[in-house]
């Protein structure tokens, strides 16, 4: 699909879009209950979520496909679970943005990017994703999971550069009375751990904050520091 576009209620405004959708699979394995995609590729896809209150732009969308549907056939279950076997799943180039128009604060995601090689559930065999995205007002993200399923046992890491904090100044003001904020923080958390039992995750790593500055209602600089680390 080239040139795709999913337009709001007022069919002028765009939900989602993208300028190439690509999916190859086999559907004959469906036959032995198996969804296998050979490659799933999604370039310059572009969303928009707004939220007023508890209300979000896609509840119409989800409230239509929550209404029963009076012509769905009732099937015996097998008792077999779906097959899953996912390959080279890509994404490029992506934009999502999400605004709260009730402290009226918009973030936006940019240059949004991961390749995934393989997914496999129901089979002995490792996994691994990696996500990466940059963030229009400043900041990068970027995170790496590995997952063996024969041995049970995932690992990876999650790492913010930069992120500008006063990006969330809006929702800072609804608890406290302060004019301004500036810094960037920046950290790395590696994390493993057995897949069935969570509190055996393990974490590490540290979080930088450099020329932070948190100013009063006056203006007055209350708090701030060159360079903290945690650890």
């Amino acid at each position: 699909i080239n040139g795709f576009k999913y337009f709001e209620n007022n069919n002028t405004d765009i939900f989602v879009s993208a300028d190439t959708f690509m999916v190859n699979l086999k559907p004959l394995r469906f036959l032995t209950n198996e969804l296998n995609i050979q490659q799933l590729k999604i370039v310059n896809l572009y969303g928009q979520f707004i939220q007023n209150d508890t209300v979000f732009n896609f509840d119409d969308l989800i409230a239509f496909f929550s209404e029963p549907d009076s012509t769905k056939i009732n099937t015996e279950e097998t008792g077999e679970p779906l097959k899953l076997n996912l390959n080279n799943l890509e994404m490029k180039n992506g934009s999502v943005k999400y605004t709260d128009l009730e402290i009226n604060q918009t973030f936006s995601l940019q240059e949004v990017s991961f390749l995934i090689p393989q997914i496999l559930w129901s089979r002995l065999d490792s996994s691994k994703a990696d996500v990466a995205f940059k963030l229009s007002n400043g900041g990068r993200f970027e995170s790496s999971l590995n997952y063996n399923m024969e041995a049970d046992f995932y690992d990876g890491f999650v790492k913010i550069e930069e992120l500008q904090i006063a990006t969330f100044l809006p929702y800072l003001q609804q608890y406290f009375k302060v004019s301004a904020i500036e810094g960037s923080a920046s950290g790395l958390i590696n994390f493993s751990g057995p897949a069935d039992d969570y509190n055996q995750l393990k974490m590490s790593g540290n979080f930088d904050l450099n020329n932070f500055a948190l100013f009063d209602e006056r203006n007055t600089k209350v708090l701030g520091g060159e360079h903290s680390r945690f650890l």
